[in-house]
């Protein structure tokens, strides 16, 4: 007689408790991974881990935009030469594994550690079209640091 009382608890516990589980698949999308700012190391789900100290590899480099005048000038003047941007960007591996989204410094630069391999840095999904960047290939050596410049088209013409 007591198994009778304690059934009825039990499944009202079962029921409420499937009620709050999250609808869909229980591994985060990588959309729904929050992505730090620069020099900061976070990965998605099975992606590349992360090295051991920032100071042993990575890339550095600085963001530029350009054109920035509708007319070149003749003689260049140097008014006209393409400008450090801020902006979001994103590395992923060769394969199109998030890796990590950040973004640049107002001066356009940016410094993030990877571990050696080979990656591809540009616009983060969902980026307006203009002004607009290329992705760009680039390999990480052990113990190094690889330089990349990234160029957005201001679509200015």
């Amino acid at each position: 007689m007591r198994h009778l009382k304690i059934m009825p608890l039990l499944a009202a516990t079962v029921l409420l408790g499937f009620g709050c589980m999250p609808a869909g698949p229980v591994i985060p999308s990588v959309e729904r991974i929050p992505f730090p700012t620069v020099s900061t190391n976070v990965h998605a789900p099975d992606a590349v881990p992360e090295p051991a100290t920032e100071s042993g590899s990575g890339v550095r480099g600085i963001v530029m935009i350009g054109p920035t005048c509708p007319v070149q000038k003749v003689p260049d003047d140097g008014s006209c030469a393409d400008k450090p941007f801020e902006t979001d960007l994103r590395i992923s591996t060769k394969g199109g594994t998030p890796v990590k989204r950040f973004r640049s410094g107002a001066d356009g630069r940016f410094t993030v550690a990877l571990i050696p391999g080979t990656y591809v840095i540009g616009q983060p999904p969902g980026a307006p079209n203009v002004p607009s960047s290329q992705d760009q290939e680039f390999f990480v050596r052990a113990d190094a640091w690889t330089d990349v410049t990234v160029k957005f088209d201001s679509g200015i013409q």
